[in-house]
């Protein structure tokens, strides 16, 4: 009898953990979204991810196939002339070629002083 209910149990938790795969791979790359839609609360989303390799390494695939696919969406972005899609590239993947923004840090010793310089009343 308890055997029966643990197979019940185990059968009903992957079959939410399919729909959860389901609605990642096919709706919505959005962890909440997805639990939203399989009926999943978004803690067992990340207990299931830490507890079972085999859900782990499906999520990583789907959530990398999305990345793919933006990563495309770029490269269409920037052989369209998109200069802003070019620089964000090159900031990303051309930083060992010098493309990257640079944080000057200055460090002030000396008191900074602020004269103001107030004008007098003309209308007297």
């Amino acid at each position: 009898m308890k055997q029966d209910y643990l197979i019940t149990q185990h059968k009903k938790r992957d079959r939410k953990k399919a729909a959860v795969l389901k609605a990642l791979d096919t709706v919505t790359t959005n962890i909440t979204e997805a639990c939203k839609i399989s009926g999943v609360e978004r803690r067992m989303y990340y207990i299931w991810r830490q507890d079972d390799p085999d859900f782990r390494l499906k999520c990583d695939e789907i959530l990398e196939k999305e990345i793919d696919w933006v990563e495309n969406e770029l490269k269409n972005q920037i052989a369209s002339g998109n200069t802003t899609a070019t620089i964000f590239y090159l900031k990303c993947k051309a930083k060992h070629r010098g493309y990257i923004d640079h944080q000057i840090d200055v460090n002030v010793t000396t008191p900074l002083q602020i004269n103001y310089i107030i004008p007098k009343d003309t209308d007297q």
